[in-house]
């Protein structure tokens, strides 16, 4: 499962979530975060190349470091998903995303599996009040030029993609909102239902509340928001 979008639309938070109840109900997936996949070897290239270390935004970072972040935390995947895991791999992936690669994990090295595109949508105004409550380091250069950085942004819009169009959720919703429209998506993956024909405004399905039977969510899985 690739969970996409901007940064502050709470992609990490949802990814925890849906693993501890997960793997409390007998269905272990494992969490891979590129930040944390990558966040060691980036801050000592992005020091070594006299730039800043907690910048993941700027042009040199997307020219010099980006790739090898992306590619260590597809390696990773690629061994889980050889072993019979399931994985959920939160971040932008536009790069990927735009190129139609998500929808084809064999295109990006990975077996073929069942593949889970995911987009959370959320206004710019939302996302940025976000960033700043959340005060994280690895934000401060998306503040400092944020005009730059959410110029052609489509105010929380998947881009268009070459291949299939993203499922969006909306990141407004109640967490177990969000939780009960990745569980439907990964069952219809399961089942092999051909996806839905892409709505006209977000381009994929649209998340729903209710019906999945999903076990009430635990204090633990609402401690990120």
């Amino acid at each position: 499962m690739f969970l996409t979008g901007p940064a502050g639309c709470g992609k990490t938070t949802l990814a925890e979530a849906w693993v501890r109840h997960q793997i409390r109900h007998g269905q272990p997936w494992t969490l891979l975060d590129k930040d944390l996949v990558g966040g060691l070897h980036g801050q000592r290239l992005l020091e070594l190349l006299g730039a800043d270390p907690n910048d993941r935004d700027s042009p040199l970072f997307k020219k010099e470091v980006r790739h090898l972040d992306y590619g260590a935390t597809l390696q990773l995947a690629a061994a889980q998903l050889a072993l019979g895991g399931s994985v959920i791999l939160p971040g932008p992936w536009t790069q990927e995303l735009v190129e139609g690669l998500l929808a084809d994990p064999v295109r990006i090295g990975l077996p073929p599996v069942p593949s889970v595109v995911a987009w959370l949508s959320i206004s710019d105004a939302t996302r940025r009040q976000r960033i700043i409550d959340r005060g994280h380091p690895l934000d401060a250069w998306k503040l400092a030029h944020w005009k730059f950085y959410s110029k052609g942004s489509r105010n929380g819009e998947p881009p268009p993609c070459r291949g299939p169009a993203p499922d969006v959720i909306a990141a407004e919703l109640p967490l177990a909102a969000q939780m009960e429209a990745l569980a439907r998506l990964v069952e219809a993956r399961r089942r092999g239902d051909v996806p839905p024909a892409p709505a006209a405004r977000h381009g994929g399905q649209l998340a729903r509340t209710g019906g999945w039977g999903l076990p009430p969510l635990q204090p633990a899985d609402r401690q990120r928001l």
